[in-house]
């Protein structure tokens, strides 16, 4: 399954931090799931938490990692960020708003 949308897919080995949403071995369920969410948290009621990070939005491939039935295991995550600090205040604001979790790693 290639992704519809214009989410590019970056190999794992990039520099700095990002905020990972989720990891599974579909690339439509995570397409799925970024639909979701930015729906969820562009409007007011998300207060836009999301709107501006549209354009930071990618797969991670971690061509390393083996997940079960020899699938690779791809990531959807938001980055790169400035720092440690401003992608922990995303994920913070996610759990506190929705309690939608993630999780900051560092991309290399």
């Amino acid at each position: 399954y290639l992704p519809q949308t214009n989410i590019p897919l970056i190999s794992s080995n990039q520099n700095g931090v990002a905020v990972e949403l989720m990891a599974d071995t579909s690339v439509k369920a995570l397409e799925d799931y970024w639909t979701k969410l930015l729906a969820k948290f562009s409007g007011e009621d998300g207060a836009g938490l999301l709107t501006p990070y549209k354009d930071k939005v990618f797969f991670a491939v971690d061509e390393q990692g083996v997940g079960d039935l020899g699938a690779e295991s791809t990531s959807l995550r938001i980055g790169p960020m400035a720092d440690i600090d401003i992608a922990q205040t995303l994920c913070d604001k996610l759990l506190r708003v929705s309690g939608t979790s993630c999780s900051v790693v560092r991309m290399q």
